[in-house]
């Protein structure tokens, strides 16, 4: 599982082929299929706790908005790594997309969504330095998160 997968990396985020490939294998805890593209020994400024948190709550927010596939790609870009998400969900209209990451925004109340999720996930990687950004796309939703590189 994601936890797991996360344990790979010990106590400081490194996004290496382990983690990445063991990011793909958690799907199925979630019925998702996840292709994890990327993965080079990068050390985040981040810990892998942290990371995992992050990524597992927009797998879940991913399987929550009738997802298949996740996919996940790592890139060096200077001194910053990015990781894009990206699911074939029901995705974010456009009406609601200025609203994600406003805390207690929620289209899935009537199903014990709280609203909680995207804006904590934002405050955790701005305490490391890094952002999310939601992406617009013609299908499901795509997120780009921005991390500095560890030293």
């Amino acid at each position: 599982n994601l936890r797991t997968a996360v344990g790979l990396v010990g106590r400081d985020a490194h996004l290496r082929h382990d983690l990445v490939q063991a990011l793909a294998d958690s799907g199925d805890d979630r019925g998702l299929e996840i292709i994890a593209l990327g993965g080079d020994e990068l050390p985040l400024a981040i810990s892998a706790q942290n990371l995992g948190a992050v990524l597992t709550n927009l797998l879940e927010n991913a399987a929550n908005h009738s997802a298949s596939r996740v996919t996940i790609e790592v890139k060096r870009v200077a001194t910053d790594v990015h990781i894009s998400v990206v699911d074939n969900g029901t995705g974010i209209s456009h009406g609601n997309a200025a609203k994600i990451f406003d805390p207690f925004f929620t289209t899935r109340r009537d199903e014990g969504g709280t609203g909680m999720g995207l804006g904590i996930v934002r405050a955790m990687l701005e305490v490391h330095g890094g952002t999310i950004s939601y992406v617009p796309v013609e299908s499901g939703a795509k997120f780009l998160l921005t991390l500095p590189l560890a030293g």
